[in-house]
């Protein structure tokens, strides 16, 4: 260019251009959030019977056809709310992130993890929460009425766990 000024027009544009394009890269990496750490809530308020549920039904739709029938041996404890409480407490100090689990093959597997998340609920009893259950999924218009009593029936038996 041998127009200084022309030069000048060009490049003062250019350099105020890069000056903020840094200024806005060094900000994003010093200031990653807005507050500190991560956030932190009760895991036991991400469950309602309502919820549980919707998930319950959504799940065994879909499972294979085979993997839907329970196992008559099919044991709900109380003592897996103890069991899940110390998994949290793993979890909250820091235990690392958990690899990818593939999802449960079978009702019993599904059962499980909904009676775990069923004993994690704060202020119902756990029949008065598994006659919600039982209510939602009555109600629950995507079920065939085979599949809708075949869940109320297991969701029966997790009110009385042993």
């Amino acid at each position: 260019m041998s127009n200084p000024r022309l030069a000048a027009r060009l490049t003062i544009p250019i350099v105020g251009a890069a000056c903020t394009t840094f200024f806005f890269l060094a900000l994003s990496v010093v200031m990653p959030g807005c507050g500190g750490g991560s956030p932190e809530f009760d895991k036991a308020a991400l469950y309602t019977p309502e919820s549980l549920a919707a998930e319950l039904a959504f799940r065994y739709q879909e499972l294979n056809p085979d993997a839907r029938v329970a196992s008559k041996n099919l044991k709900f404890s109380k003592k897996l709310a103890e069991d899940v409480a110390r998994t949290a407490k793993v979890e909250k100090k820091g235990a690392g992130a958990k690899k990818k689990q593939t999802g449960p093959r079978t009702i019993d597997d599904v059962l499980q993890d909904v009676n775990g998340k069923l004993s994690q609920i704060q202020g119902v009893s756990r029949a008065d929460a598994c006659k919600k259950m039982t209510e939602t999924i009555a109600k629950n218009a995507s079920l065939g009425e085979a599949d809708r009593k075949a869940l109320t029936d297991l969701v029966g038996r997790m009110a009385n766990p042993e």
